[in-house]
Order: structure tokens, then C-alpha cells, then sequence
């Protein structure tokens, strides 16, 4: 098969004819740049594995595409190492200086990131930045970078993440003018919510803040949060209509400016004496009296254990319930808070689950403050109890979010201790279940 029939064949893969385009790539003869294209085409199918195969086979011939997108599908699957050495590897052969090359500083940056290595991150990708100052992913990644650090001056570049994909859509609100400090004495803005569900419980915590300088605050969110928003935040104009079929249009009200509520971080989160000092939502108080009533004389520890997806590395934060479970104490009743079908993990527990209480988010909220403390992987329970201002203990892999920083507190949640990853997973669970005892026996 010619050069030019596998040029063919990356039109019919760039028009995302992904089936196709494998069936015509496997059939022809191998080569370096065949199983490049074809390692490529199995990133963008989040096939990682296949992935890596077939890019390792390409570097016979080194191409800085098959460099950049083995490092991707390393740290897609967890190797952050094994893709670090790839791109030490990419660096020896062509330098640092490459503008041609920030895609791969960029992936191999995100591979120091999710390697705890953030200071490393940074150096690669001032140097990336140098050679490409637009460069929006080496941006995204060392602003990510630097406010994993506590370097407040990284919500620069965190503004670039509608830019690189990294924070989802931004909504469809062109005729309004976008927030960018302005003084809001009697102004009007429209902020909405972005990215999961924790995400936007995380940034609401600067609602308050922003309402004391608007004249009016309107916060569209999503339509799971919107109860408990609106009993949290009587002042402020809650809608909620995003991540909704019948989303709201604000063509016919009048309104000074809009901002993503992620974007409005930097405005009200410039150093670490800006963050909450408490909770700052509230759940039905009758109904956290009701849970407490189901368990008479006895604590309540909330339980999750699953978290994320494959995208949000939901492999390296989740855990069995067998190796999760803590042990049984006297006069304490396990709570499940997991989300999802786990009947058949539950089922050989001593633990309560109420499917219909989790997916109803403002009952969610109160069973959680009913707990006495909560213990959760990385997820969005995390967000909601150190919200609702629950003691909280988050199981911390050694490859966490950015929000997730070194240190045992969590500087957005102050009820919220951190228990980091130093060994190995189950290691974490373990020290929990002995500090659980200590606590509660």
C-alpha cells in the first residue's frame, strides 16, 4: 500500500470514522507510520492500550506525533513513569525549544502533574511557553500546575481551560459581556456552573463573596443542585437549568456581565486567606433530623468508595468495598453515600444504603448531615460534606486533582483532612480504619 492510500486512510480517520478507518489501517502493511496513525487513531478511541502497542512499534522510525501521543496513552492508564522516560527520550532526540514540539511538553508535563512531580510540570512547560507563548494546553497546565501548589497566580492559565477542552462547553451567552473585575455596585451577573457536579459545588463557595459586591447575582446550575442552592443562598437568583433540554435564554433580561463560575475563582481567590473558613451550604434541617432518627444512640459514618470516570482518572481513586470497609465498632452504623447500583457490594456489609436518598441530591445533603463524620475517595460527596461542613476524610491517592493539595487540610473544605497516599491504596484505607477506632471506640 502507497503513502498515499494511508494519507487516505487519515482523511477517513480525521472524519471520525474511527471503525472504518481501523479496518482499512489493519489491513494495510505494517509500517512506522501505519502503526503511528493507527496507535493515534486508538488514542482518540480512548483504546490506550491498543494505543500504546502500536505507537511503540512506530518509534523505529522516531516521529514526534508517535512521541507525544504514547506519553498521552502512558498516562491514560496510569504509567506516569514509564511515559516520563518516553519523553526524556523525545527530549534528547529534539531539545526543549521545539515550538513544533509543545504538544509533547505538554503531555509529559501532565504526566509530571499526575506524578505529584508539579514543580517539574512547571519548568517544562515555562520552557514550552517560551517557545510557543499561545500554546493553550502547555497555559492550562502550568496554571493547573502552579494552583496545585497554592500558587494562586495559576488561575491565569486556568482561564485557558474552555480553550484546551478541559473545562467543558462554555455557555452560549455571546450577547452578554464577559466579567473581568469590573466594579458590579447595582450591576447584574449571570453566573453558571461548569464542568461535574463537584466541580461547581467547589467554586460556589465564592457565591457569597461575589453577592456582596453585585447588586444582583443570577446563578444558573445544575438541575440536581437547585433546591439546595436556593435554601443555601436566599439572596442570589438560582436557576437551574444547566446540563437541561430546557435550558434558560437571558436574551430578554438585563444583564451587566456573565462569567463561568470557575472564571470567577481568580477574582475572589487571589491568596489562602480568601478561602472559607466554614461551610457555606445548608441542608433540610428536618429531613438531617430524620435520618438521625432512623439510627437512635447511635454514630453515623457516611461511606464512598467509587469515584470519576475513566476521563477523570476514576481507576486511580476508586477502591473495593472489601478492602474499604471499615471494621465493625460498637454503636456506630456504617452509611452508604456511593452512588450507583451497589446492591451486589453491599449485600455481605453491615451497611445502610438508600439508592433513592443518593440520587436525590438535596436528601443526599442531609443524610450526609446527619453523618458524625464521612469517609470518601475523590468524589463529588467530598465537595458536599466539606460544604455542608461534615467532617470529612478523603482517602488522597499520590495522583490527585489539582484541588487536592499537599498537606493534610484541604484548603477550600476546612472540614475536610486529607489521608495521602505514601504506599499503597489499601495503606490508606487501613490507617483510615485504625484512626476510625481510635475516634469513634
Amino acid at each position: 500500500m502507497t503513502t498515499k492510500s494511508l494519507d487516505q486512510i487519515y482523511q477517513i480517520h480525521l472524519k471520525g470514522e474511527l471503525d472504518r478507518a481501523e479496518g482499512l489501517y489493519l489491513a494495510a502493511p505494517r509500517s512506522s507510520q501505519r502503526d503511528m496513525l493507527l496507535g493515534t487513531m486508538y488514542v482518540q478511541a480512548e483504546q490506550y492500550g491498543r494505543a500504546e502497542k502500536y505507537l511503540r512499534a512506530s518509534l523505529d522510525v522516531p516521529k514526534k506525533m508517535a512521541y507525544s501521543n504514547l506519553i498521552m496513552a502512558l498516562r491514560k492508564i496510569g504509567n506516569f513513569e514509564e511515559g516520563i522516560n518516553v519523553g526524556g527520550e523525545a527530549i534528547d532526540i529534539w531539545g526543549l525549544e521545539d515550538p513544533e514540539l509543545c504538544a509533547l511538553y505538554s503531555n509529559l508535563a501532565s504526566s509530571y502533574i499526575e506524578n505529584g512531580e508539579l514543580e517539574k510540570a512547571i519548568e517544562i512547560l515555562d520552557k514550552s511557553i517560551k517557545a510557543k507563548p499561545d500554546h493553550v494546553d502547555s497555559l492550562w497546565n502550568r496554571g493547573i500546575a502552579k494552583l496545585g501548589l497554592g500558587d494562586w497566580s495559576g488561575w491565569e492559565g486556568f482561564d485557558q481551560g474552555f480553550n484546551a477542552k478541559e473545562r467543558g462547553m462554555a455557555s452560549v451567552v455571546h450577547e452578554i459581556e464577559d466579567y473581568n473585575g469590573e466594579d458590579l455596585t447595582d450591576k447584574t451577573i449571570l453566573v453558571w456552573g461548569e464542568q461535574g457536579l463537584g466541580d461547581e459545588i467547589l467554586f460556589a463557595g465564592a457565591l457569597n463573596d461575589l453577592k456582596k459586591d453585585a447588586g444582583h447575582v443570577i446563578f444558573e446550575c445544575h438541575p440536581r443542585l437547585e433546591s439546595l442552592y436556593k435554601r443555601s443562598f436566599p439572596d442570589i437568583e438560582v436557576v437551574g437549568s444547566r446540563k437541561s433540554q430546557n435550558r434558560a435564554r437571558w436574551d430578554d433580561r438585563d444583564i451587566d456581565y456573565h462569567s463561568a463560575i470557575g472564571t470567577l475563582q481568580q477574582f475572589y481567590r487571589k491568596k489562602d486567606a480568601d478561602f472559607p473558613t466554614k461551610g457555606y451550604l445548608k441542608a433540610d434541617s428536618e429531613r438531617v433530623q430524620y435520618w438521625k432518627d432512623q439510627f437512635p444512640g447511635q454514630k453515623l459514618v457516611g461511606l464512598s468508595w467509587r469515584g470519576g470516570v475513566q476521563k477523570t482518572g476514576g481507576f486511580k481513586r476508586s477502591m473495593p468495598l472489601t478492602d474499604f470497609m471499615p471494621p465493625s465498632i460498637d454503636r456506630v452504623q456504617y452509611i452508604s453515600l456511593q452512588y450507583g447500583n451497589v446492591f451486589e457490594e453491599t449485600i455481605d456489609h453491615d451497611l445502610f444504603h438508600d439508592e433513592a436518598a443518593i440520587e436525590d441530591l438535596d436528601d443526599l445533603a442531609a443524610l450526609i448531615s446527619a453523618c458524625d463524620i464521612v469517609v470518601s475517595v475523590i468524589q463529588t460527596n467530598v465537595h458536599l460534606a466539606g460544604a455542608l461542613d461534615v467532617p470529612t476524610w478523603c482517602l488522597t491517592p499520590k495522583s490527585a486533582p489539582w484541588k487536592f493539595q499537599r498537606g493534610e487540610k484541604m484548603i477550600w473544605h476546612p472540614s475536610v483532612r486529607q489521608f495521602h497516599q505514601t504506599d499503597s491504596w489499601k495503606e490508606v484505607a487501613q490507617r483510615v480504619h485504625a484512626e476510625l477506632t481510635r475516634t469513634l471506640s
